[in-house]
């Protein structure tokens, strides 16, 4: 679909910048796009509280190296 389109451009541009991870959060209560990251190959690399929310985030980070051009 278009999220997973999206998310591919990104990660080539950013590989083509030379950027190693991507990184994104996610509040915990946000199901859909848990699963949506982790599908994508996201490992989740921490936690965080949310003062304003009064919420965890989930950390998501995932390596770019599938992207980078292998010469």
């Amino acid at each position: 679909g278009i999220a997973s389109q999206l998310h591919e451009a990104m990660c080539a541009w950013a590989a083509e910048r030379e950027y190693h991870f991507s990184r994104m959060e996610c509040h915990n209560g946000h199901r859909p796009i848990l699963h949506m990251a982790i599908k994508m190959g996201y490992n989740i690399a921490g936690v965080r509280w949310d003062p304003d929310r009064s919420e965890n985030l989930i950390i998501f980070e995932k390596d770019l190296s599938e992207f980078r051009d292998v010469e």
